[in-house]
């Protein structure tokens, strides 16, 4: 590995010693329920070198659980190359800053394997989880029982209504994320960024577990998320303000890239029209195209064979048919961070 972090996509060799030395080296990643995200970290691995990783354990490795983007038109070997020089142009700090190794990928595709945008992107996005302190989020729950953690209270507040949350998942394990704009109780722009973006990080740990369990164990994790936003209460005095909107945007488009699989708009009412044409300028053409509008029983159908055998998980503005639990914020706060609402 050079000094900016490169990685060696031509190991070869196979021979059973890298295997003995590979299996000596290698963490296993924890896919039980109960395991914190913290543990999820303490095992993130490095990025691979010539001695420590096959070819096609490093092709996993990077390009995750989602398919090639259509650019490469399957050619893993071309993405593999482009990822490299992305790799290559980062600091030895920043690549010790990835949340993952796929994060590189991500931001390669957003930009339809533009690698000189995908560098930029991405060294944009490292500098704004620096910023906003997106570690200390994810982690403030955990110290709950100390009374300065600012950043417990500030989310105790949010997340009261119930406006965001994680609850059930896909047929292929990939979480759903409730919005509810008509609950809002705050209009603090930064904090409601910050509720949001824990719940963000939340739903992409609970991907990451529930993706493994669906696929067996072995399989890549899947990355993306599902969107569920329901319209229900909404009257357009609930809108938030132009600014607010377009940093949530910003958030999903430009830091958390190739996150989303699906945005599900719950019967928006006759108003969502005119706040849609407000917003729809700033949201870019490969967003819009991931957005499902369910009006009515057929439009809730659409949304019961995404969930397949979890559809009874679904509550019922989301076309769920039994009964399902009331959400409970305390609780919610204080699951394991990989771990949904209910489950």
């Amino acid at each position: 590995m050079s000094s900016h972090g490169d990685i060696e996509l031509d190991p070869y060799h196979d021979s059973e010693k890298e295997e003995e030395e590979e299996a000596s080296t290698t963490a296993p990643a924890s896919s039980s329920a109960s395991s914190s995200l913290a543990e999820h970290h303490k095992h993130k691995s490095a990025p691979p070198t010539r001695n420590s990783t096959k070819k096609h354990k490093l092709r996993h490795h990077l390009l995750g659980g989602e398919p090639t983007h259509k650019v490469f038109e399957g050619d893993e070997e071309a993405e593999l190359a482009a990822v490299q020089k992305v790799y290559n142009a980062l600091t030895p700090q920043q690549v010790n800053s990835l949340p993952d190794d796929a994060m590189v990928v991500r931001h390669l595709r957003a930009e339809d394997g533009n690698v000189d945008k995908a560098i930029a992107k991405l060294r944009a996005a490292l500098e704004w989880r620096a910023d906003f302190g997106v570690h200390d989020l994810i982690h403030c729950m955990e110290h709950d029982g100390n009374h300065t953690n600012e950043l417990a209270e500030i989310m105790k507040t949010e997340n009261e209504t119930g406006k965001i949350y994680v609850r059930g998942f896909d047929v292929d394990g990939r979480a759903f994320m409730y919005m509810r704009p008509g609950r809002e109780n705050t209009m603090n722009e930064i904090n409601n960024m910050r509720h949001l973006v824990w719940n963000l990080e939340k739903a992409i740990a609970c991907t990451a577990r529930q993706s493994v369990q669906v696929h067996g164990e072995g399989s890549e994790p899947l990355e993306k998320i599902n969107l569920l936003i329901d319209y229900d209460g909404f009257k357009l005095r609930d809108s938030p303000p132009l600014s607010t909107s377009k940093y949530t945007l910003d958030i999903l488009q430009k830091h958390y890239p190739e996150r989303m699989y699906r945005a599900y708009v719950l019967n928006p009412p006759l108003v969502f029209k005119t706040f849609w044409a407000i917003i729809k300028p700033f949201v870019d053409p490969t967003t819009k195209e991931k957005i499902v509008f369910c009006h009515g029983k057929t439009g809730m159908e659409k949304l019961r064979a995404a969930a397949g055998d979890n559809a009874d998980k679904l509550e019922p503005v989301a076309g769920g048919k039994v009964p399902v639990r009331d959400f409970n914020s305390d609780e919610y706060l204080h699951l394991p961070f990989n771990v949904g609402f209910d489950e």
